[in-house]
């Protein structure tokens, strides 16, 4: 089987089945050597790293878990693009109800039971149901393999990031879906989550290192012999949000961009973009960034669109908007009103201080990769998902305008900011003229260009600036911030 291939993998010989049972079920380790006995329930802990580390996990969460006792536990093999992965997966699955009742047996004084996770919550004809599923699933990953590395960097990562994620994601929504019908509060999804980092390639372990540590996920291995199980512990790292902030646009679309680009070649460098000719794509890593980005990246969402609402807020303080002859020099931040409801909330709600007419203006801060993603290219998606924060508010205040409770809502504004004007001149106009097509005849909208002034230029020794919110907190806005003026 030696330097074929998973699609060529083909059914094995019984003689080479047979003896591989015998070495399943029938063998033991007694002081560093291997023995035959004769006990139909006896599997074979040591037969390969990925078993034994899968009974350490076991007996580990046993150990962390006193009280519990019964474990259920769903087992996810994730096969390498080799004939040879892909025959050792299918005999773990065919032997893996001996590895539990072998299991069992130990536990037994103990009457604590490891059972094989067969049943899940799905949503049928809007009713919750149980149905069956693969309690051990065989996973492919196409060219996850090293006899060729570009197939290993440009497809078999790719698509090991793209597997992990989507068992994440599943599991994510079972849990939700128990939560909701069994209502009881959800628990994390990182808990009930634990990647064997034991087996295959080495060369996964960086990449699986990286995936577990970025969604604080239980990593753990055993070395070699050893019989201890190790686990990697989380540290305190996070995602560079200015570095996401700046870069987003140019990972997510580097086609808009001019090919001399700085910012295309520092993705190149750091190995999130490769270059074909004069195409620019995105490597494995570079999805990985993108989807954190997008989907996980709370840093970003939380704390760094805070900054920028802070500076907007400042700005909007120190020059009053004026229109029609009304100044708004009465600036509001973070604004629960009560004709409302005091559940809706405004990132900027602007009064005029004698405010006689009583009208207000609201306004919203949201990133290019935000606005962007809620957009997309169809000038219709956001109407009719009604998904996305701007889709929402269009609706709700289609009900408010003529609401006598409400104040005249005059202007609804929008602050789209990004790091670099070259992201507002050639992609903001065109989602400028989707959203006011969207705001006609609801109510008068208006989108301004934040440019976020980071400072990110490189040292003499070619680092970046490690403080760029420091240059961004200090800085003035006026020659930031612009109306986004369509012909």
């Amino acid at each position: 089987m030696d330097g074929k291939s998973a699609k060529d993998f083909q059914k094995r010989e019984k003689i080479v089945d047979d003896a591989l049972s015998v070495w399943l079920n029938n063998i033991v380790k007694a002081d560093n050597s291997w023995e035959m006995i004769d006990d139909p329930h006896h599997f074979n802990m040591d037969a390969c790293a990925e078993v034994k580390t899968l009974f350490k996990i076991i007996e580990k969460v046993f150990k962390e878990k006193p009280y519990c006792e019964k474990l259920e536990i769903e087992i996810k093999l994730l096969i390498t693009d080799t004939a040879a992965s892909k025959y050792v997966a299918e005999l773990i699955k065919k032997n893996i109800n001996a590895f539990i009742e072998s299991i069992n047996a130990k536990y037994n004084e103990e009457e604590k039971e490891v059972v094989l996770k067969k049943e899940i919550l799905e949503k049928i004809n809007d009713q919750w149901v149980m149905v069956e599923k693969e309690p051990l699933e065989l996973m492919d990953i196409p060219g996850l393999q090293v006899g060729n590395f570009e197939d290993f960097e440009s497809k078999g990562i790719e698509n090991l990031f793209e597997c992990v994620n989507d068992i994440l994601k599943k599991k994510k929504k079972e849990m939700e879906d128990e939560a909701k019908t069994q209502k009881k509060p959800q628990k994390p999804v990182e808990d009930s989550i634990i990647i064997n980092g034991s087996g295959g390639y080495k060369a996964l372990l960086p990449f699986l290192t990286l995936f577990s540590q970025t969604y604080k996920i239980e990593m753990v291995y055993i070395y070699e012999d050893s019989e201890s199980l190790i686990s990697v512990a989380h540290l305190p790292v996070q995602v560079d949000a200015a570095f996401a902030e700046e870069f987003y646009p140019y990972l997510s679309e580097p086609d808009k961009f001019p090919n001399d680009s700085k910012e295309l070649k520092v993705l190149v460098e750091r190995k999130l973009l490769r270059k074909s000719g004069e195409k620019y794509d995105r490597t494995s890593l570079g999805n990985f960034f993108v989807n954190i980005i997008e989907k996980e990246l709370h840093v970003a969402k939380n704390v760094h669109g805070f900054l920028v609402e802070y500076k907007v807020y400042e700005y909007l303080i120190e020059n009053p908007y004026k229109v029609d002859g009304v100044t708004f020099n009465r600036v509001k931040h973070s604004v629960k009103p009560e004709w409302a409801g005091g559940e809706k909330e405004y990132d900027i709600v602007l009064e005029s201080k004698n405010n006689e007419r009583n009208e207000i203006i609201i306004g919203e801060v949201k990133s290019y990769g935000e606005v962007k993603n809620e957009v997309g290219k169809n000038r219709k998606k956001i109407e009719i998902t009604g998904k996305g924060k701007l889709a929402k508010q269009i609706k709700f205040l289609e009900g408010k305008i003529s609401s006598p409770k409400s104040p005249n809502i005059k202007e609804y504004h929008l602050y789209i900011y990004a790091v670099n004007k070259e992201i507002h001149i050639n992609n903001q106009k065109e989602i400028v003229k989707q959203l006011k097509d969207l705001f006609k005849e609801k109510v008068s909208f208006k989108a301004f260009s934040v440019v976020i002034p980071y400072g990110r230029d490189k040292d003499p020794k070619g680092h970046f600036d490690q403080n760029p919110y420091q240059y961004f907190m200090r800085a003035k806005m006026n020659d930031y911030i612009k109306e986004i003026k369509i012909d």
